[in-house]
């Protein structure tokens, strides 16, 4: 039976690296998550609550924002997501650490969103 971290992730139609993609991790981390072998850190539990409001009140507009903003980040950049998470996790300035490049301002942009206090 999967936990309700698979479910979100499955309700979004993406795969476990997609979403490791999208939350700065390893793709082990995600299915570490969902086997209820190792928490998501706080920061990711709030983010996947904000990702579960939606799905819970039936607000198919808001799950399409979300599942297009998850989607959007080029594969290739990888490695810059679970930079950035990492020092986003340490209260890093993202501008100052990361050269500006389209994959990073995406990623940026969409953790600064998904990770918002």
């Amino acid at each position: 039976m999967p936990n309700a971290y698979a479910r979100t992730r499955s309700h979004y139609r993406l795969s476990q690296e997609q979403w490791a993609l999208a939350f700065g991790v390893s793709r082990t981390s995600v299915s570490a998550w969902e086997r209820g072998r190792v928490p998501p850190s706080p920061a990711a539990q709030a983010a996947y609550r904000r990702l579960q409001d939606p799905i819970a009140r039936g607000d198919l507009v808001r799950v399409e924002h979300w599942r297009r903003r998850l989607t959007e980040i080029p594969e290739e950049a990888e490695g810059e997501a679970e930079r950035l998470n990492r020092a986003r996790a340490h209260g890093n300035d993202l501008v100052q650490i990361i050269p500006v490049t389209p994959a990073a301002l995406a990623i940026a942009g969409l953790l600064a969103e998904l990770f918002r206090e």
